[in-house]
């Protein structure tokens, strides 16, 4: 008789779902299962959850005390410690500072002579035989494997044609995908025969890697502290004032329901955009990834977007982009996963170690426009159903009655996308496309999302890159396009040909988007050949997470999709025959406009956009540049330009310009109301109605019309700018630098697995309660500029000094006005138990305060340059001259010595234009260099009441016909946070 194998609980992530009865009749989860099969199943289980990494650290830890048990408990642990220190640093030097494995290499061994040096260097103390043995890894590799941060990456065998996905077994020679059910085979090859170090291999040609979602979820809730961070978003309330200031405070988190506000559940949103991997800097090296990724929303929005937060989806394979077809094939695994979190799974986290319910939806879906049209099914930008939230046609565009516009239905999007993908002919769904302007795609499988409602506008692309910089380039004439016009012809001609082809059903079994994808693709070689970047390099390079060095160029996030090629150029691109239009401002104001923007004094933080605006040399502005432009630099200029012009034009160009302005800020505020959203609906009405009339000759371009949604999308998504593409095209270019060895077949695997590690990695340093792992993440956060609300000593002021006697004067003045038994310490002699302040604080000269930093004039005066509430709650502007830390309580506070400015004089204030044009945020000072002879202007605040920064431009006499030296300040800065 065969001997009963002895069966073991398994509880991991499968058998936890299951439950048996135990021996003493009680239900328990878990299966019971061989000893062997349990392993197998640990094995494949999600190894790198924190409880796990702390578990497997346990096991070394006890391990190294049964080793060392002679020597005593407190050397084994010196050793474990070293260990998992020498582990997290060279994993972070490969992973985060792009580190080569075989430096990796040579490091470690340095590491491993210098702590056997340290470990034996007094024999006195440590004796030789006692002294404990440190293990130190030979390899990178094993460091990662020691840290458990590999990530569970499913991987598809993908047909490179249709990206049709297959699983080994059963894998056909060439792709049996039809694009309908009475199309044409597409008969791709799917094998080849590559060179491996084993020699010749038949391997497939392509595969497609994704993430999972449930062992990622695992992982993350695993981490000490993340459902504390998660529960907020339950326990939020809304403001009664009307504003909003997150998602959280918006009918879109109401818009499912109970579901976004009930513990257990958490919301994510969608991102999907292409980028070039190998960077758009690499001529001859052109091609495209595609990242999903998805964040949660549950988390507060100031860490919500830090790559240990971050959970990528997948990166779609190169060198070519899915299209507007075939992408079905590659969202097909992921919606799946996300439909099967819907319903719910038990999920181990740190407060549930058996398991807990959760449940995952998908609420907003962010891209920019041709990406959102592949993923959600709307035709292209140029067709006749160009609008995603209305029918209005193109042939309408200049429409402005919003109240005829009738608005697309959610489950009506559904279905009529349901009816493409069950016709049986192209001929049929061509048809359908011309009626309803919709396909099917596996996102309308998430039943509970509203296709139109859930969806949003990418201000980052459709704002700032597109409406803003046509105003620039065409409607100013800054910066014309000055390809020959036969390539800008043939280029438009391009996409009227795409998109004909589209609605006319031409094309057989290829779908016209390639082509698109194929110009795009062929332009931005042509761009990485003959135009650079913006030379200037980043002030400070970081990302959000504050633990990672970031690369070149990504702190702003990486360049462009190859999608917006297409339709930037398109939008700043005649439609006529005729000659670029001439720009409104000559050579002299021309050299006014690059004069501010070199001189114009602004903080550390922001880029400053190219001095020779309007030439090729400096190549295409980024998103930001197109934002410092229009809220700092031109507010600070234009008016000097124009306000003298007594022309009935230039007045009009000039309100014409502060409509636009006046929008821009309440796009980019943290903050949002009805009555914001009024604001911008009535400037930007104003703006497209006088834009005809100064502009007759350009025609309005689709993202003119999609921003006149954007008032419906503030009041039920809140802050638009919270929802914007920043922080996810900063996660592609975190990708982009990532150092691969360019094979095209496993470049998107390479990509995706050590960006997961990355996000692991982090996770462990911030969370991990061991002292070295906080000791080590603490100084990587300060290395890169992560601090928040602390003073940088002056080099000899470690110790207390004496406050200067005007500074104390005046500091003692808002001591008492608030706690009068505070006595001047010179009165002598003092009462018992009196109260005296101290003239003694500690001067520093910088000091970070809601993320930025603060410094005195001397040393930075664009950081020294500030808005505050006074002691009344007026806001006041000036300079910081004195910075210093004075311990009035228990615990020390941070006050600011700030010398305000003048006002203006009732004669002078008549001449000050800014005072008729209010959307520009700008107002007219005298100027003046703070010291201690101004001190009757000096104020002293706390630094918690420090609103923002303000940039300024000092002006010389005459300017304005005021006959003293002016300063103008921009104060926009604050974005209303």
């Amino acid at each position: 008789m065969t001997k009963r194998r002895k069966r073991v609980v398994c509880t991991c992530t499968k058998c936890l779902q299951s439950t048996f009865i135990d021996s003493d009749g009680e239900t328990v989860c878990g299966k019971l299962v061989a000893r062997n099969t349990r392993i197998n199943h640990c094995q494949k289980d999600n190894t790198c959850t924190n409880d796990e990494n702390e578990n497997l650290q346990n096991l070394r830890a006890d391990e190294a005390s049964r080793a060392y048990t002679t020597e005593g408990a407190g050397t084994a642990s010196l050793a474990a410690s070293v260990h998992m220190a020498v582990c997290m640093l060279i994993t972070w030097l490969h992973l985060a500072c792009g580190v080569s494995r075989a430096t990796a290499t040579i490091t470690l061994k340095i590491f491993a002579i210098i702590v056997d040096a340290l470990l034996h260097i007094d024999k006195a103390t440590v004796p030789v035989p006692n002294a404990p043995k440190v293990s130190i890894p030979h390899d990178v590799r094993t460091a990662v494997s020691t840290l458990s941060l590999e990530p569970n990456i499913i991987r598809y065998v993908c047909c490179p044609k249709c990206f049709c996905r297959y699983s080994l077994q059963g894998l056909p020679e060439t792709c049996t995908w039809k694009q309908t059910r009475r199309s044409r085979t597409c008969n791709e090859p799917l094998l080849v025969v590559r060179v491996t170090r084993r020699g010749p291999r038949i391997v497939p040609r392509l595969l497609y890697n994704v993430q999972s979602f449930e062992s990622w979820l695992q992982f993350i809730l695993s981490c000490p502290g993340v459902e504390d961070l998660v529960d907020k978003s339950y326990a939020h309330e809304i403001s009664g004032s009307g504003l909003m200031f997150d998602i959280w405070d918006s009918p879109a988190w109401r818009s499912l329901g109970p579901f976004a506000t009930t513990p257990g559940n958490l919301t994510f949103s969608f991102y999907i955009d292409w980028f070039n991997p190998f960077t758009n800097k690499i001529a001859g090296k052109v091609a495209s990834c595609g990242a999903i990724i998805m964040t949660c929303l549950n988390l507060p929005y100031n860490i919500r977007h830090r790559p240990e937060y971050t959970f990528f989806a997948g990166i779609t394979p190169p060198p070519h982009e899915p299209t507007i077809t075939t992408i079905s094939s590659l969202l097909d695994p992921i919606v799946t996963e996300l439909q099967d979190l819907y319903v719910g799974k038990v999920i181990r986290t740190h407060r549930h170690p058996n398991g807990t319910l959760k449940r995952i939806a998908i609420l907003p879906v962010i891209a920019d426009l041709p990406a959102v049209r592949k993923a959600l099914g709307f035709t292209s930008v140029t067709s006749r159903h160009f609008c995603s939230f209305c029918t209005l046609q193109h042939s309408d565009i200049e429409s402005l009655d919003t109240a005829s516009w009738e608005p697309r239905i959610g489950p009506r999007v559904r279905a009529a996308a349901q009816e493409w993908r069950q016709a049986l002919t192209q001929k049929a769904r061509q048809s359908l496309i011309d009626k309803n302007g919709i396909r099917w795609t596996p996102l309308h499988d998430l039943f509970y999302r509203d296709p139109v409602q859930h969806t949003t506008l990418g201000v980052m692309h459709n704002w700032l890159e597109g409406i803003l910089q046509h105003h620039t380039r065409l409607k100013w004439g800054i910066g014309i396009p000055d390809r020959p016009r036969q390539q800008a012809k043939q280029l438009a001609q391009g996409q009227d040909n795409i998109e004909s082809e589209s609605e006319s059903g031409s094309g057989g079994d290829t779908d016209t988007d390639v082509e698109m994808v194929n110009d795009e693709l062929a332009a931005l070689q042509m761009d990485s050949q003959h135009f650079n970047d913006t030379p200037q390099l980043p002030q400070r390079l970081r990302t959000s997470s504050g633990i990672f060095i970031s690369g070149p160029g990504s702190d702003r996030g990486s360049e462009d999709s190859e999608y917006q090629f297409i339709s930037d150029e398109l939008d700043v691109l005649e439609d006529d025959d005729s000659s670029p239009p001439a720009s409104l401002f000559d050579a002299e104001a021309l050299s006014s406009v690059r004069r501010c923007i070199a001189l114009a004094v602004i903080p550390s933080w922001i880029d400053r956009p190219p001095t020779n605006l309007g030439e090729k040399s400096h190549g295409k502005l980024k998103a930001d540049n197109w934002l410092t432009l229009f809220t700092i630099f031109f507010p600070l200029v234009i008016p000097e330009i124009w306000h003298a012009s007594e022309s009935l034009r230039t007045k009009e160009l000039l309100q014409n310009f502060c409509d636009l302005v006046a929008c821009t800020h309440v796009v980019v505020s943290h903050s949002t109301s009805s009555a914001m959203a009024d604001t911008f609906s009535n400037a930007y009405l104003r703006y497209r109605q006088s834009s005809h009339q100064l502009f007759p000759h350009l025609s309005s371009r689709p993202n003119h019309h999609y921003a006149m949604h954007i008032p419906d999308l503030l009041t039920f998504w809140g802050p638009l700018i919270k929802l914007s593409e920043f922080p996810y095209e900063r996660h592609n270019g975190l990708l982009q630098n990532i150092k691969t060895n360019k094979h095209m077949w496993e470049l998107d695997l390479t990509m995706l697995r050590q960006v997961c590690r990355r996000g692991r990695l982090c996770s462990l340093l911030r969370h991990s309660n061991r002292p070295d792992s906080k000791m080590l993440c603490e100084v990587i956060s300060t290395l890169n500029g992560d601090v928040e609300a602390k003073a940088s000593p002056s080099p000899a002021a470690e110790l207390e000094s004496h406050l200067p006697t005007a500074v104390y004067d005046l500091f003692l003045q808002r001591v008492q006005s608030k706690e009068p038994d505070y006595r001047d310490y010179r009165k002598l002699p003092h009462p018992p138990n009196s109260q005296i302040l101290s003239p003694w604080g500690r001067p520093v000269k910088t000091v970070t305060h809601q993320t930025r930093g603060l410094s005195i004039y001397a040393l930075h005066p664009g950081n020294s340059s500030i808005s505050f509430k006074d002691d009344s709650g007026d806001i006041c502007y000036g300079f910081i001259h004195f910075i210093w830390n004075h311990s009035l309580s228990e615990e020390a506070s941070t006050y600011v010595a700030v010398s305000c400015h003048t006002n203006l004089s009732p004669e002078d204030a008549l001449l000050n234009p800014y005072q008729e044009l209010p959307e520009l945020k700008c107002l007219v000072v005298y100027s003046h260099v703070p010291s201690l002879d101004t001190m009757e202007r000096m104020v002293i605040v706390g630094v918690e009441q420090v609103k923002s920064q303000v940039a300024f431009y000092i002006r010389p006499p005459g300017t304005f016909g005021i006959q003293k030296e002016t300063v103008v300040l921009v104060d926009s800065l604050h974005r209303n946070q």
